[in-house]
Formats: structure tokens, sequence, C-alpha cells
């Protein structure tokens, strides 16, 4: 079922406000009635939810024009008010202009209405809490060639001139605008009128309960509101969402500059790791040369789980304790390599030194240290010398 709620809201606040639930596929009525005035339009609301709202307020209180413009969209809009400025009998600062979309060389619809109307509509639009889907004067629902007439007011479409009405007064608009031509008008008569105009009405004439029933029945509307620009009718919690815009923005902003902080401490950290294990590498190729390296840090570990296996039974340990203490203040000695063998117990330390005079100091001390030293080839390295000496027997 296609839906329709149509509303027929009076410019004075406390007249009756008419309404109507609409079953399009089926053109019958679902409800409606008749509100005491406008701030009881809140109890529509629940009806009105996920049913197109139209609020019709009287053609005659908007005048309505068709205008070509040689730019279109901002251009164009920019350019509307100067182009209708000698249509209008009141300043432009004082009348709302609403339009559909404005194309280049192409003829647009634009309806104009006093601001003071145009803010009691919204002010009672906005209390009401209604979804509206637009505001249009009551002509601009209509089909092409159809006339609406109750006791009080005609709203009319007629060859392409809208217009809303007094009754009294609309036989000699008609005249001025058909030239006398009606035949092809359909006629819509609302209410308990029986008037002059159904007299001259051709058969085909529909007549309707109320005035609602009778645009339902014709319903075509404009594809503008005027409840735009600066009289739009804001969605409240679009609104609250507005508000929360900026502290979204930036709580998203910090969110993302967190992450991308994270990502690049991250990486970071990938970096140093990979610095580690490729130092680690090379440490263990420098202390074991030659030796194949699959996992450096577990083969270190393991290498490390030998030698103190090998200080806690063998005499590496005690050995280390008497180097370290003959060797402990001399700078300019310094150990490149060991190498541990237990049977036979022999030690070997690659050792680069500032002179042969610092080697033969530093192997007396290690004597005096009751350790078995016995000195191999030592040969110049760059400003000092280097070479290897060897340690055999037991610790003393």
């Amino acid at each position: 079922m296609t839906a329709l709620l149509l509303i027929d809201l009076p410019l004075k606040p406390d007249s009756p406000v008419a309404w109507l639930h609409w079953d399009n596929d089926g053109a019958r009525v679902i409800a409606e009635g008749v509100l005491a005035n406008a701030s009881e339009l809140a109890s529509l609301a629940d009806m009105a939810e996920g049913v197109p709202c139209y609020v019709l307020i009287p053609g005659e209180a908007v005048s309505a024009h068709r205008v070509v413009l040689p730019k279109g969209g901002r251009v164009g809009l920019s350019a509307l008010p100067f182009q209708l400025e000698d249509k209008l009998c009141s300043d432009l600062d004082s009348v709302h202009i609403a339009t559909g979309v404005i194309k280049a060389n192409e003829a647009a619809d634009v309806l104009i209405l006093g601001r003071d109307i145009a803010a009691y509509c919204l002010d009672v639009l906005r209390q009401s809490g209604l979804r509206v889907k637009a505001l249009l004067p009551d002509y601009a629902v209509l089909t092409e060639n159809a006339v609406v007439v109750t006791e009080q007011q005609v709203a009319a479409n007629i060859h392409a001139k809208p217009a809303g009405i007094t009754t009294a007064n609309f036989p000699v608009w008609q005249q001025l605008t058909t030239a006398g031509d009606h035949q092809d008008l359909q006629w819509y008569f609302a209410g308990e009128y029986r008037g002059e105009l159904s007299e001259q009405a051709p058969a085909n004439a529909i007549y309707c309960d109320s005035r609602l029933q009778a645009f339902a029945r014709s319903f075509k509307p404009w594809s503008l509101s005027l409840l735009s620009g600066a009289y739009l009718l804001k969605d409240e919690s679009g609104d609250a969402l507005g508000r929360l815009r900026w502290p979204l923005i930036l709580l998203a902003s910090l969110l993302l500059v967190h992450w991308i902080g994270l990502a690049v401490q991250t990486r970071t950290m990938s970096r140093e790791a990979n610095a580690l294990d490729d130092g680690m590498v090379e440490i263990y190729q420098q202390t074991f040369p030659g030796a194949r390296v699959v996992n450096a840090r577990s083969q270190m570990r393991s290498q490390l789980s030998a030698l103190e296996s090998a200080g806690s039974n063998g005499a590496m340990m005690p050995w280390l304790d008497k180097v370290a203490a003959a060797t402990r203040g001399r700078s300019n000695i310094s150990l490149t390599q060991l190498n541990y063998e237990n049977d036979p117990l022999l030690m070997k330390l690659l050792v680069k030194a500032g002179s042969y005079e610092v080697v033969d100091q530093w192997l007396a001390a290690l004597k005096a240290q009751g350790l078995d030293v016995e000195r191999g080839a030592f040969g110049q390295d760059g400003n000092g010398v280097a070479g290897q000496i060897s340690i055999r027997g037991t610790a003393q």
C-alpha cells in the first residue's frame, strides 16, 4: 500500500487544521479528521512515521513563476532574485524564494511568499515534530488542468498557470486565463459546494467529501518545497549529529594518529630487533670463525652452556680468573679470540698489544699468577703487535 498524509495548514494559528491519511493504490480514505488548531499537529506524528507527508497552505499566499536563466546551478540561483524583482510588488528582502534545480536555458518553477508566513510555517512544523517531505501551495500538488473548488476558495492549475483564488473571483480569472475554453478541465468539488461553478461543470466532475480528498485524487506535487534555504526544516537528530560533527572528527583524528604512531613504533621495534639479530650473528661469527650460523641466539646459548659446564668441571674458569687478574689495568692489552680444549687442557688466546715490551710484561704477570704460559709468534699489527699465547697444564 502506498500511503500519503496531507495536512491543510491555515495561515492563522487558531484556525482548525484538516488532515487526510490516503491510500493511493486503492484511491480511498484510510483516516481523516480536523484538529482544533496547529498546536495539535504533534498528535499526527505516529501516523506520519514512514509515510510521505505534504503540508498545503492557501495558494493565494504564494505567487508562482516560471523563469529561464542562461546559467544553471549556483550562478543561476544567485541571479534569480534580480530576474524576479520586476515581477514583485514588494521588496526582495521581505520575501522567501523557493525553487528546484536550475538548469541553463530550461524553464524552472519558482514560488515566492512573505518571510513572515515562511517563518510561521517553519515554527509550527518544527514544534509538531513531523517529518515533512514538502510544504507547498495547494495548487502545486494538482495535475495539469485540474481545479479544486470549495465554498470559499479555488485551487487551479490551468494551462501551466497555477493560482489560488477566492471562489467568488475565480470566474473572472478563468475567463482571462482560458479565454473561455475550459472543456479539457477536470473539476473537483469539495464539501457542500453546489454553486454557480458546479452548475456549469461537465458531467465528469468529481464530488468529494473534503478538500483534501480532492487534492489526493489529483495529486502530483512539484519537485520543490517552500521549506528551503533559511527556512529548511532540519531533523533534530541531524542537528544533534551536526553538533557532534567536530568532536567526532577530532576523536577520529586522534585515533588515526594513535594507530599511525603504533604502526611506526612497531616498525621501528621490528627494525631494531632485526638489527640486534644481525649483530648477534656478527658477534657469533667473530667469536667462532668459520662456524655455520643457523640461529645465532640458540647457538650462542648452547656455547655458553658448554662454557659453563667446562668452567665448572675443568680449568677454564680458574684460568680466566687469573688472566683477568693479570690483565686488569692494562689498557694496551686486548684479547681478540679465545679457544679452549679440555683434553689436553689448553687455552689459546689471540692478543693485540701496544708493543713487544707490553707483551713481555703481561706474560710475566700471567706467570706470576701460576699459569704455564707459552708465547707464540707475534708480528706487527698497525701501530702495535699481535700474536698468540697458550696456557697449558693445570691451574695452580
